[in-house]
């Protein structure tokens, strides 16, 4: 599940740049989940009724409205961050939200963490530094909003483990809905996008709101029911490969060999912080 879940999430990276040229990001993101909702309640419908388990709706959909902020609040976020980088180097920095999950444990939930673990988040910094700043130290502002948006997803994480106890489907659907509502009323307040803007990037939006949202997110719910922390932390910080993959494969997209470097090091301090984290 996790790692086709990581596959379409790639994919996604490509598909929003793709959707960037037609269409405003509240929009975006508002349609994307909306059709997601739509494209899952019905499965849920069925799955519940014929399963005849039992729901506890009130915590299913308090836990699904506090995913969902976080996940609009993400995913907006991601969105401008993208029209402003290229995609692989959107995906790599955005696999910074492995490194902050622990972090906010830390700060949060008073977590402790190993010197190995420490040094992997530092390495994993100098990579961004190496994958973001340009020759003469500047940062691309497009970075700047991608590693904000790797801070929202790691709290949208942290709401999904926090809620993993309700029924998945039900949650995802919550989330999903409460995620293109809100992006709506921005949408509805700051954009005024047309039916020809949603035609012309149609083959994005339906691609993202089934695949990336509708599928992909709940395969993760369903996903980390189902497998320990460090293996399941491990598979999704693929994600970051599969974006630099799918960038070079469909928008022609390539890294530099200091880049190309900063990623490899990401990656290292990333499976480093999820290897020796005993509490994941």
């Amino acid at each position: 599940m996790l790692v086709f879940c990581t596959v379409i999430w790639g994919a996604a990276f490509s598909f929003q740049s793709m959707a960037k040229d037609h269409i405003s990001p509240f929009s975006l993101i508002s349609i994307r989940f909306l059709i997601a909702s739509v494209f899952l309640a019905p499965i849920v419908f069925i799955y519940v009724k014929r399963s005849k388990i039992e729901v506890n709706y009130k915590r299913a959909i308090i836990g699904g409205i506090i995913t969902g902020a976080f996940l609009a609040a993400a995913s907006i976020v991601q969105q401008f961050g993208i029209e402003r980088t290229s995609t692989g180097k959107a995906g790599f920095i955005t696999a910074m939200y492995i490194v902050f999950v622990p972090i906010i444990s830390v700060l949060i939930f008073k977590k402790k963490l190993n010197l190995i673990q420490i040094i992997g988040i530092v390495v994993t910094i100098v990579g961004v530094g190496l994958l973001s700043l340009n020759t003469d130290f500047s940062i691309n502002l497009g970075d700047v909003l991608c590693l904000i948006g790797a801070l929202l997803f790691a709290f949208q994480i942290l709401s999904v483990e926090r809620y993993s106890d309700v029924d998945s489907m039900v949650m995802a659907t919550t989330t999903f809905l409460s995620t293109g509502l809100i992006s709506l009323v921005f949408a509805l307040i700051f954009e005024s996008t047309t039916f020809t803007d949603i035609k012309e990037a149609i083959v994005p939006i339906l691609f993202l709101g089934i695949g990336s949202s509708g599928i992909a997110y709940t395969l993760q719910f369903l996903g980390q029911k189902r497998i320990s922390g460090v293996p399941a932390a491990l598979i999704m910080s693929l994600e970051a490969v599969f974006s630099a993959i799918f960038a070079w494969i469909l928008l022609k997209e390539g890294l530099s060999l200091k880049e190309i470097i900063g990623a490899v090091l990401m990656m290292i301090g990333v499976v480093t912080v999820q290897v020796f984290d005993k509490n994941v």
